[in-house]
């Protein structure tokens, strides 16, 4: 009765637009965890985020989160089971990505190399991101990204990183 009174009307939700972007970025590790398919409960994968701290060059996205899933069982999406091959394929990944972050994950068991997860939290890094849009639907834009060393930015990124950006420091 209050909100009629006062006139309210319910409105659809606008959501934000989060474009894809394209550049160099400095970023810091924010989660790696197991993820466990919720109907069958079984170990999918390991699910990796970074947070952008700062534009080094490119498209501005401060901020904005990156995320990757690590397969190591399940179905990939196009519905084909993981092998064990693309599994041992996608831990050698996310250990050359952390190893790229500056971290050496515990590979001797699997228990250590989950134990060994949380020294990649909060462990600075470097992105460059870009995007693309598959030949049969144009409109689509699907995010990529790969995790660098400060020694493989690109000559504008490190000017950047030194604090010359075109960006507003606020």
């Amino acid at each position: 009765k209050t909100l009629a009174d006062a006139g309210f009307n319910p409105q659809t939700n606008n959501d934000e637009d989060w474009p894809p972007f394209k550049g160099e970025y400095g970023a810091a590790w924010t989660v790696l965890r197991p993820f466990h398919d919720k109907t069958t409960q079984e170990k999918t994968a390991y699910l990796a985020t970074w947070k952008i701290g700062q534009t080094l060059s490119g498209d501005t996205a401060d901020n904005r989160l990156l995320s990757r899933f690590y397969r190591i069982g399940g179905k990939d999406f196009q519905g084909n089971p993981i092998t064990k091959e693309h599994a041992a394929e996608s831990v050698k990944q996310l250990c050359n990505d952390a190893f790229t972050a500056g971290i050496e994950l515990d590979r001797s068991s699997l228990d250590a190399l989950e134990a060994s997860f949380a020294k990649v939290i909060d462990a600075p890094c470097f992105l460059r991101a870009w995007h693309f849009s598959p030949e049969n639907d144009p409109d689509r834009k699907i995010q990529q990204f790969v995790i660098k060393t400060e020694r493989q930015l690109r000559k504008d990124s490190k000017n950047g990183a030194a604090g010359r950006t075109t960006r507003a420091p606020f």
